[in-house]
């Protein structure tokens, strides 16, 4: 049996072919592509560890982490806890984990500024008008801290903002990876502003490149203080760390900047850690901030080892 053939039907199967090839490529290329925070994780439970999904019935800061490790997209962690009707007004939800939180392992912005009540600093002047409403407290129920770190950041181009993060046994937040960003935050104090609720050990430990303390915007001022040795330390000493910037924060002061809250140790410790902007440009937005960069309860506010 012959095949039937008719003018051009050469050019048609050509076209049909590289049609079907272009469909190809397109599909492949949307499934290769990594949508930016394609999912939106909704906190709405202070408890610990929790009932292991993440729904509207419960979602856990744990379980709001566990899923977006095991996503491949770009997530954002949001927080909308209930409010105590027996209580006037938007009160601070306070999170006090059981143990250890997961690593961050994947992208993603945790927002406290999402929760009800709470807003990013707008001042220009010393005085921090930050209000948190969401705390990471590592303070366990017979008084003593819990022996681990409040955040630990092993992916990279992250950002939290918004959060407390105080009275854990190690440190506020590790940061493993390159490029993240903390803004907004309050570490080793409490959601006031104004008492010591430090950290046992730094209030920010970097251990990687590229990182962003604070940043030029007002939003972005954290107060890093009281805690048990360093306000910031960005170590060195065993892998290359290189290219961090710290900058526009209150640095062992209370949120007004007008009030001793000493870290333990230093203020800033750069170690064996080149190319590392404490100030900087920055700094002068508005003029020079009375306390910023610095921890006022200490005669070396930065410790700097090459």
């Amino acid at each position: 049996m012959m095949s039937a053939t008719f003018p051009g039907a050469t050019l048609v199967r050509r076209a049909m072919a590289l049609g079907c090839a272009l469909v190809a490529v397109v599909v492949l290329y949307a499934l290769a592509a990594k949508p930016v925070h394609a999912v939106t994780l909704t906190v709405n439970s202070t408890a610990d560890p929790g009932t292991g999904g993440c729904n509207s019935t419960e979602c856990t800061l744990r379980e709001a982490i566990n899923v977006s490790n095991g996503l491949p997209t770009s997530e954002t962690i949001n927080f909308a806890i209930p409010d105590n009707p027996a209580i006037a007004g938007p009160e601070v939800k306070t999170i006090s984990p059981s143990s250890q939180l997961p690593p961050i392992t994947d992208n993603v912005t945790i927002d406290g500024y999402t929760q009800a009540g709470a807003v990013a600093n707008t001042a220009i002047t010393n005085t921090n008008s930050a209000v948190l409403k969401i705390e990471l407290s590592g303070r366990r129920p017979n008084g003593s801290r819990l022996a681990a770190s409040g955040l630990t950041i092993q992916a990279s181009s992250c950002l939290i903002k918004g959060l407390a993060i105080d009275r854990f046994g190690q440190h506020g937040v590790v940061i493993k990876s390159t490029s993240n960003t903390l803004a907004g935050n309050f570490i080793g104090i409490d959601p006031g502003g104004t008492l010591d609720r430090g950290n046992g050990g730094d209030g920010v430990r970097i251990e990687s490149s590229d990182n962003l303390i604070g940043g030029p915007a007002n939003a972005a001022q954290n107060i890093i203080s009281g805690n048990d040795d360093n306000g910031v330390f960005v170590d060195g000493e065993v892998t290359t760390v290189s290219g961090n910037v710290i900058s526009n924060n209150h640095i062992g002061t209370d949120a007004d900047a007008e009030e001793d809250v000493g870290n333990s140790d230093n203020g800033v410790h750069v170690f064996f850690a080149p190319g590392v902007v404490v100030g900087g440009a920055w700094r002068e937005r508005g003029g020079a901030r009375r306390g910023e960069q610095r921890d006022r309860g200490r005669q070396h506010h930065l410790r700097q080892q090459r």
